[in-house]
């Protein structure tokens, strides 16, 4: 592994926020006034009682509402959220209509890298720069710990209202964090379709293509199912042939083609991570009394391999 660079984590971990807490998917079929069964490409990324925009790419119109339930998958039906009140407009395939998350009724505006304490819009999300520490665990290797300060901005012209809109914004990226406990660092990553359905206890993968693949890289497993880590880790075996490879324990679940099963190979992650305090209440300096934050410290660990001439 290469030596760690501080802007990719940072990259990655904007990337995580962008693709939960402004998740975005298309309908796959029309939804008409007074229904509220949504019928969904994927649901992995949206929770009960999550804030959501329908919305329409064609007309560029968009209908508020709150998610009541998620569905599990179907192998008729699909994917599906339940909504707590039906529509009133007409959102169909045809017009691009698909499913935004929202924070407090309002879409997520950007994700920011850097130390940011007046935000220029709002809801926002700032990733600061982290505090490093190292150490040598072996003479080939180094561990490198970071403390991130993560943070969510909002605009409120009540007091109250402000204080329940941050507690549930800043609830609501603690829960993709601890989502992930082993955040993808790699950018472009390496995805490979799995080819054929891989039923609970398997250890041999059908893939698209294993050229990309060695024996010994930690890999993992997704569909589009929600489970409590979002997909499996494990580590390759052996490559049986351009199609095929083994894996060194078996899947815990059924990872099905009709889902979008694929395999991710992870060259770059970050282990133990956590978020570890919040604070709710936090005021950065110079913003003024409409501004809400809060401030989430996310603690991450990497291991660095070493190589050439260590001894001088």
């Amino acid at each position: 592994m290469k030596p760690t660079a501080v802007k990719d984590i940072m990259a990655s971990l904007q990337r995580l926020m962008i693709e939960h807490m402004a998740a975005d998917w298309p309908l796959t079929a029309d939804l008409l006034p007074g229904q509220n069964v949504v019928s969904m490409l994927q649901t992995s990324r949206y929770r009960e009682g999550d804030d959501i925009f329908i919305k329409s790419e064609l007309t560029g119109k968009a209908e508020p509402a709150v998610i009541n339930s998620v569905m599990p998958w179907d192998p008729v039906l699909g994917y599906r959220i339940i909504l707590e009140s039906p529509v009133q407009g007409t959102w169909t395939v045809a017009h691009g209509s698909s499913v935004l998350r929202a924070i407090n009724h309002q879409p997520l505006k950007r994700v920011y890298k850097g130390n940011l304490n007046i935000s220029p819009n709002y809801p926002s999300i700032s990733i600061s720069l982290p505090d490093e520490s190292n150490d040598w665990i072996t003479l080939r290797a180094t561990e490198h710990e970071y403390t991130f300060k993560i943070r969510a901005h909002i605009l409120a012209d009540n007091f109250e209202r402000g204080t329940e809109q941050i507690s549930t914004f800043g609830e609501a990226i603690r829960e993709v964090l601890l989502d992930h406990i082993h955040p993808i660092v790699d950018n472009p990553q390496i995805v490979i379709p799995i080819t054929s359905d891989v039923p609970a206890n398997s250890s041999v993968i059908e893939l698209s293509d294993t050229s990309r693949i060695m024996p010994g890289n930690r890999v993992f497993l997704r569909d589009g199912e929600k489970r409590p880590a979002g997909s499996q880790e494990a580590v390759v075996q052996s490559v049986l042939s351009p199609t095929q490879i083994r894996l060194g324990t078996a899947t815990e679940w059924d990872f099905l083609v009709a889902r979008g099963a694929e395999l991710i190979v992870a060259e770059r992650y970050l282990f133990d991570t956590r978020a570890s305090t919040m604070n709710y209440g936090y005021v950065p300096a110079g913003t003024g009394s409409f501004s809400h934050s809060a401030e989430i410290s996310y603690f991450a660990k990497e291991m660095i391999c070493r190589t050439g001439n260590l001894i001088t």
